[in-house]
């Protein structure tokens, strides 16, 4: 705050000291502007109608001053939130790069998919054709082959992620 915000914090320490019974003299209104000096006149009345909502006892400059940070964090979060798309935004061509990623990503995933609904037919269709079911061995050596392919595209996957798969 500047000395210029004087005016408008006596009266927001007014306005809490009235809510809470408590007179306000000169010295208090002193000693709250200093510890309170980093903060903004804005951060300083949403410090003091949530604090008015919000505490059963009139609050000690630590109190603000805490209301004021935990407000800073908060909004800290949400800016960190909406960052995110709109650097996106401002950089199409990472957005096309990562778009072709995902459909990279896509389409590997779909031809796992295929591969392995090959595999799992594999040795109940060669059986069944020979008019018998599956040996435990050919069972065992299809699951073998399947185990190797979902080993082949996890460290595929992990290299499309960057090891995050």
């Amino acid at each position: 705050m500047t000395s210029a915000d004087r005016r408008a914090f006596a009266a927001e320490l007014a306005r809490l000291a009235e809510v809470f019974g408590r007179p306000a003299s000169e010295a208090l209104a002193e000693a709250f502007f200093d510890a309170l000096a980093d903060c903004s006149i804005e951060e300083i009345r949403a410090a003091v109608r949530q604090l008015i909502r919000s505490s059963r006892f009139f609050p000690c400059p630590a109190e603000l001053l805490e209301t004021v940070r935990h407000r800073r964090r908060e909004l800290e979060r949400a800016r960190s939130l909406v960052a995110p798309p709109q650097r996106a935004l401002a950089d199409p061509e990472a957005l096309t790069r990562e778009a072709a990623e995902i459909e990279q990503a896509r389409g590997a995933f779909r031809a796992l998919v295929e591969r392995l609904a090959g595999l799992w037919r594999q040795p109940a269709r060669a059986a069944r054709a020979e008019g018998r079911e599956p040996t435990v061995a050919e069972v065992a050596e299809h699951e073998r082959r399947k185990a190797g392919v979902l080993a082949q595209a996890r460290a595929a996957a992990s290299e499309t992620t960057g090891g995050t798969a």
